[in-house]
């Protein structure tokens, strides 16, 4: 704790008020967890008197400021110690004891602590100072991340467990949507982990590399186990993945057209339109070869269950229909106005 709190406090140090205004310090109920677990009471007097009561024992003392050295002498009657400031605001007061590293006095104001969870109290602080994310991981434990260079959460950020050195390692979040890998007490990588369901009502977990897209590349499981080589269709038998070694190495999209009193299926390498090698299905089956017309759609052509072939599209035909009747304008104003020289 003495190194969480020697860490911590410099961090806040540069968000500090100071004793400078000794308005933040007088007649008020200062207090502080002893190494007994008692709880002493200070009230610092303006007229420098001090009040320490422990168990309704008080005791009378006495105390000074020093601003050039930002130091606090203490005399609590039986021995005076001069501490330094280190973190000071309306909350708590963090002082550590003159010539001394690790040996800190933390004091809580009762009005605004009135548990007096001084630890805590920083604890929020830092994390909302630094944008400090902190997250429960599947073992219970707790992972701190701090905003990397860039200011977001990712490749670069700093990690702690439970306010401590983080150990090498992969971690994954209570809720199971995210991987983090860690390395050097930093973020390596962090993967997002969705579940879909199949056709079948399995349901698999794709780890992505990016939070929305399934990309080819991503890994594959199915009950957190090996996943079989095979294709398999997802979100409602839109979109087809092929797996291979726990890996995905294509994705095919789904989507169904209206023919003439019929339909047929087309299995598209991009979501917006089929081009020439994708697959075409009717009736489960690979569709007939021949010619097809989707209405406002190219034609195309199908042999061996694939398109071959695929016409200009109607919008680029109308383009070209107007540009041709534009040319034809221009002709006939052109000989025209040669006709009349």
């Amino acid at each position: 704790m003495k190194i969480y709190l020697q860490n911590i406090v410099k961090d806040l140090k540069q968000f500090s008020e100071s004793l400078d205004k000794q308005t933040m310090l007088i007649n008020k109920p200062w207090a502080l967890i002893d190494s007994e677990l008692g709880i002493q009471k200070l009230i610092f007097k303006k007229n420098k008197e001090l009040i320490l009561s422990k168990d309704g024992q008080v005791t009378e003392g006495k105390w000074d400021y020093f601003p050039e050295a930002k130091s606090l002498l203490i005399d609590r009657g039986f021995d005076k110690i001069l501490c330094n400031e280190t973190y000071i605001d309306d909350s708590i007061l963090v002082l550590k004891m003159d010539g001394k590293k690790d040996d800190f006095f933390v004091l809580a104001n009762e009005n605004n602590l009135p548990d007096l969870d001084a630890y805590a109290y920083l604890r929020r602080l830092y994390y909302d100072k630094y944008g400090i994310q902190a997250t429960p991981l599947a073992d219970d434990r707790n992972i701190q991340i701090k905003p990397n260079i860039n200011n977001s959460i990712g490749s670069g950020s700093t990690v702690t467990i439970d306010d401590s050195n983080a150990p090498d390692g992969i971690y994954i979040t209570k809720d199971g949507t995210q991987k983090i890998i860690v390395l050097d007490n930093k973020i390596a990588a962090i993967t997002y982990l969705k579940k879909y369901k199949l056709d079948n009502e399995e349901v698999i977990i794709i780890e992505h590399k990016n939070l929305s897209l399934i990309e080819v590349g991503c890994s594959v499981s199915i009950n957190n186990q090996s996943i079989p080589n095979g294709e398999y269709l997802i979100e409602n038998g839109h979109k087809k993945l092929y797996v291979f070694d726990n890996l995905i190495t294509r994705i095919s999209f789904m989507k169904a057209y209206e023919i003439i009193s019929d339909n047929i299926l087309i299995e598209q390498n991009n979501d917006i339109d089929y081009e020439k090698g994708d697959n075409v299905w009717k009736n489960g089956s690979a569709a007939l070869d021949g010619k097809y017309k989707i209405n406002q759609y190219p034609k195309f052509k199908v042999q061996n269950g694939k398109i071959i072939k695929v016409g200009i599209k109607p919008d680029i035909i109308t383009l070209f229909s107007i540009i041709g009747v534009f040319l034809i304008v221009i002709t006939y104003c052109a000989c025209n106005a040669f006709l009349k020289k």
